[in-house]
C-alpha cells in the first residue's frame, strides 16, 4: 500500500543536499500543473540551489512556466508593497 502524506505534512521549500527544490525541479521539466500546486502551497519562487539556479531560471525555457512563476512573484511583491504604483521596484 501506498502513503502519500497530506499536502499540510509537506514542506513546499525541502531543498535536497544539492539545495534543489522540487519547484526548481518542476520547472526545469515544464511541469506547470506541478508548479502551481506547490506555488498555491508556498513554494518560495526564489530559492535558489547550490549552483545559483532558480525556478525563474530553470523554468526561463518554458513560456508558460515563466509567466506562472513571474505573476507569483509580482503577487508576492505586491503584497509586501515592494512594488511601487508604476510597477516599478522600490
Amino acid at each position: 500500500m501506498l502513503c502519500i502524506p497530506s499536502v499540510e505534512a509537506v514542506d513546499a521549500n525541502w531543498q535536497s543536499f544539492d539545495g534543489k527544490t522540487a519547484l526548481l525541479l518542476a520547472a526545469a521539466e515544464g511541469h506547470c500543473i506541478c508548479m502551481q500546486l506547490l506555488l498555491e502551497h508556498g513554494a518560495d519562487v526564489n530559492l535558489s540551489d547550490h549552483m545559483q539556479e532558480s525556478p525563474l531560471l530553470a523554468g526561463g525555457v518554458i513560456l508558460f512556466c515563466l509567466k506562472l512563476l513571474v505573476l507569483n512573484m509580482v503577487e508576492f511583491l505586491t503584497q509586501s508593497h515592494a512594488l511601487c504604483s508604476d510597477g516599478l521596484f522600490l
